[in-house]
């Protein structure tokens, strides 16, 4: 490989770096920070042009994101994330139910609105709940994180990897589709999240009655135009599942879906534009350097060639997961969906290892930090109200977590097999 080949991998080292220690003595070091330099690095020793570095930039995500922070923060100034959340959690007797309540939640939301959209909502929203219920805020914050991840296994709007898929596959009835082969493993797998939290942090979950408080709005009129927010957002989000449903060659993209549920916040923003100041700018810029170091990595096609000599056989389900989850801690999810998905299309694949495909390259959020793009924006939220989550205590409750979650599928695969539903 020559110099330029190189640098992509030396940056992705250092992220993965800072990623775990973030902190030098008494300095943080953000990790937008080091993933932009990273990309810099690539560009001026030409790893990549500058004009490939710009167009490999995602603007549609990009876009979707800007407007989700700035709904989320709406909602979060306004106090109607509080107000709201006391409807949903009001019922929850104890740090246990909190926990178990949270999680099922957060699924049904990742399955809806995607999974980026719900840790953008969530990690304020959890934060408050430790501070308000004494509840350790690593306990709630690695919830919230392992949760949105599996719960948006089982819904073809849950992540873009599945959007990708569920387009691309050609698949007749991608809701159906995904239900019968991934929502058991799901709900199971949430269940063993629970237990699995339990478990671990049982010497910290105090078993004092929580008492709720209706949260008073701080901003009336800013919640107002929240609710309509919401209202077009949920709209939006059943029209796109009828579309899909009628016909899935008919793609209603997400970042129209946040861009509708922005445009009543922008008839208050002219008064309120200190909600722009506190957008976390910063993982937006991650964002911008990702899709540059990734497509530097991708140019180098080391993994490419890699797949070809080794003669990995993808049509084999345990082989496909397993590569799926390495691969996405190098690649990230969506590139590397991106990578497999004319390896299966050459290869006739099966709608099972299409579905393999979706639930092992979003199941590798669980194992490191950089698997999964929810984690990072975890990450910068929780820092932004100046809490911390710990890479390493990830790692080591996600990748047991992760196996027995990939297990899980598998066995829900085989038994479909049995059944003669599918062939694996």
């Amino acid at each position: 490989m020559s110099f330029s080949q190189i640098i992509p991998y030396i940056g992705l080292f250092f992220v993965i770096l800072f990623t775990i220690i973030r902190k030098i003595g008494h300095i943080n070091i953000p990790i937008w920070s080091i993933m932009l330099l990273s990309a810099i690095l690539c560009i001026l020793s030409g790893s990549i042009s500058f004009n490939e570095a710009m167009k490999s930039i995602d603007i549609d995500v990009i876009i979707f994101l800007f407007c989700m922070f700035l709904i989320a923060e709406s909602f979060q100034t306004s106090g109607y994330l509080y107000h709201g959340a006391h409807k949903i959690f009001s019922n929850t007797t104890s740090a246990r139910h909190l926990i178990l309540v949270l999680i099922f939640f957060s699924a049904a939301v990742s399955g809806l609105l995607m999974n980026d959209t719900m840790v953008i909502i969530g990690t304020p929203l959890v934060i408050y709940f430790a501070r308000k219920h004494k509840i350790n805020v690593q306990l709630l914050l690695l919830t919230l994180m392992y949760s949105v991840t599996i719960g948006s296994v089982f819904s073809p709007i849950g992540n873009p990897q599945n959007l990708l898929i569920a387009i691309n596959s050609k698949m007749n009835s991608p809701f159906l589709i995904f239900f019968i082969y991934l929502l058991p493993p799901t709900i199971i797998n949430l269940f063993i999240l629970y237990f699995f939290m339990i478990v671990i942090y049982k010497r910290e979950i105090h078993s004092i009655p929580l008492i709720h408080e209706k949260e008073e709005l701080e901003d009336p009129s800013l919640a107002k135009l929240c609710r309509i927010s919401l209202i077009i957002l949920l709209f939006s989000v059943f029209l796109k599942i009828i579309i899909i449903f009628i016909n899935p060659d008919i793609n209603l993209p997400l970042t129209y879906i946040a861009i509708a549920g922005l445009i009543p916040i922008l008839f208050g923003l002219p008064k309120r534009i200190y909600l722009l100041k506190k957008i976390d700018w910063g993982t937006l810029l991650f964002f911008v350097g990702m899709f540059i170091l990734m497509k530097s990595i991708w140019n180098t096609n080391f993994i490419q060639n890699y797949m070809i000599k080794s003669n990995i056989k993808l049509s084999s389900i345990p082989v496909l997961m397993s590569m799926s989850v390495v691969f996405s801690q190098i690649l990230s999810n969506v590139p590397l969906v991106a990578l497999f998905m004319p390896l299966l299309k050459v290869a006739n694949a099966s709608i099972a290892q299409y579905m393999a495909l979706a639930a092992a390259s979003t199941l590798a959020g669980n194992f490191l930090i950089l698997g999964a793009a929810s984690n990072v924006i975890a990450i910068q939220n929780a820092e932004k109200l100046n809490e911390k989550i710990p890479s390493v205590k990830f790692t080591l409750i996600g990748i047991p977590l992760g196996l027995i979650n990939l297990l899980i599928v598998y066995i829900w695969f085989v038994f479909l097999d049995l059944i003669k539903i599918i062939k694996i």
